[in-house]
């Protein structure tokens, strides 16, 4: 007796979910980077004559002071106090951790000094400034 048995269905790969899951990763990315970019208070940075690009970015920290003098840790507003503590925490957990300073090209140095003295105190010994490098 020959049994028949039904047929095997066609496998194949279906390409419409592949298309959906792209326009969605699509859709995801741009909304993270417009995200980013709107991370950080607007600066008129400095220029230096020998500015370089740091080769290191990952386990930085970014205080940022703008023309009002208003400091940032981050994007969000902070204390000299704040700032010790935090820098702090983070060199407990990582002893490589750097400090990046964006400062307004218009702030005073006695602004600037006090920052270093808050990042000194927590223990942050590496400090990048943020700066544009000159045409000259």
């Amino acid at each position: 007796m020959d049994i028949q048995l039904p047929p095997e269905p066609q496998i194949g790969f279906q390409m419409a979910p592949m298309i959906d899951i792209t326009f969605l990763l699509l859709i995801f990315f741009m909304l993270v980077a417009k995200q980013t970019q709107n991370q950080f208070k607007p600066i008129e940075n400095p220029i230096a004559e020998h500015s370089t690009v740091a080769q290191q970015v990952m386990d930085r920290g970014i205080i940022t002071i703008d023309v009002n003098e208003t400091i940032y840790m981050g994007s969000y507003p902070a204390t000299l106090e704040e700032i010790t503590q935090r820098v702090k925490t983070r060199v407990e957990e990582n002893p490589k951790f750097q400090v990046q300073l964006r400062i307004d090209a218009r702030v005073r140095h006695e602004k600037v000094r006090s920052i270093l003295s808050a990042c000194a105190e927590g223990g942050a010994l590496d400090v990048i400034f943020s700066t544009y490098q000159s045409e000259s």
